[in-house]
C-alpha cells in the first residue's frame, strides 16, 4: 500500500477565522459531507462502507486549514473533479449525491463570513477554487421541469407515516412516489396489481433525472388482447370503421 498523499486542502480564510471558529458538530458534519461527496464522485456507493477513502490528517491555524489525505487514486481524481467543478461553477458533470459537500462548504463560508479555498496540489494534478461568502451556487437540481405524466406498472409497496408508493413500470424501472393519505388507501387495495397512475413529476432539466413524483390519481389497467385492442380501435373510429372496414390505407388517405 502506498503512503497517503495530500489530496485536498480546504481553508476557510478570514482575519477573524481560526480553528476555534468552528464547533465540533460543524466540523463533524463537514467531514461527513466531504466524505460522501468524494465517494459519490469516485463512484463508490454509500453502503460500500469505504471509510478509509479519505482521512483528515491535519488542522492548521492558517485561518482554518483542513488537510485531507488518501492512498487511493480514485479519491484524488474525485477531489480534482470536485475542485474544477467549483472553480467553473458548473456541476452538471457531477453526480447529484455529491452536491451536499459543496453546499456545506458554501454554507459555512456564508455563516462565518469568510472565503473557502479548495486546492489539490499532488505531483500529477493541480486545481484551485475559491468559494466566496457572497456566492450563490446554482446546481442542476435547482433547474427543474414539471409536467403531468401517466405511469403504467405494478404497485409493489404502500405505506409510511407520510405515505409513499413504490411501483415497477412495464420497462422494469422502480419508482417511489408521494401520495395523499386518501389516495394511499385506494392504492393499498391494488397492491401487486397493474394500474395506470397519473402523477405530477419534477425532473432535472440538464440530465432528465426524475427528482420526485406525486401520484394524483389511479385507475385499473386492463391488459387487452390484440383482438380486444382492435375492437376498441373500431369503437373509437366509429363511422370511419363502418366506411373503411380494414382498409387502413383508405382511412389514412381520406
Amino acid at each position: 500500500m502506498s503512503n497517503p498523499a495530500l489530496i485536498l486542502e480546504l481553508r476557510f480564510k478570514g482575519d477573524h477565522i481560526s480553528p476555534g471558529s468552528f464547533s465540533a458538530k460543524e466540523l463533524g458534519n463537514l467531514l461527513i459531507e466531504i466524505q460522501k461527496s468524494v465517494s459519490a464522485i469516485a463512484g463508490i456507493a454509500e453502503d460500500a462502507n469505504e471509510t478509509g477513502l479519505i482521512s483528515l490528517r491535519e488542522i492548521k491555524n492558517e485561518s482554518a486549514g483542513l488537510y485531507f489525505y488518501s492512498d487511493k487514486p480514485s479519491a484524488n481524481d474525485a477531489c480534482v473533479r470536485l475542485i474544477k467543478a467549483v472553480d467553473k461553477r458548473d456541476f452538471t458533470g457531477l453526480p447529484r449525491n455529491s452536491f451536499e459537500g459543496i453546499k456545506h462548504i458554501s454554507k459555512l463560508a456564508k455563516e462565518k463570513k469568510c472565503d473557502a479555498e479548495l486546492k489539490n496540489r499532488t505531483t500529477e494534478t493541480s486545481a484551485t477554487a475559491i468559494l466566496k461568502e457572497s456566492d450563490n451556487l446554482i446546481f442542476p437540481e435547482d433547474v427543474l421541469l414539471k409536467d403531468i405524466k401517466d405511469f403504467y406498472g405494478e404497485i409493489t409497496r404502500v405505506g409510511g407515516v407520510e405515505p409513499r408508493v413504490q411501483f415497477k413500470t412495464f420497462s422494469g424501472t422502480t419508482h417511489h412516489a408521494d401520495v395523499s393519505r386518501d389516495l394511499a388507501q385506494r392504492i393499498a387495495n391494488k397492491l401487486y396489481q397493474t394500474v395506470k397512475m397519473k402523477a405530477e413529476v419534477r425532473w432535472i432539466a440538464s440530465s432528465g433525472e426524475i427528482v420526485d413524483i406525486k401520484i394524483t390519481d389511479v385507475e385499473d389497467y386492463e391488459v387487452k388482447s390484440n383482438a380486444g385492442l382492435f375492437d376498441e380501435l373500431r369503437e373509437t373510429l366509429g363511422s370511419y370503421s363502418d366506411k373503411y372496414g380494414s382498409d387502413l390505407e383508405g382511412l389514412i388517405n381520406d
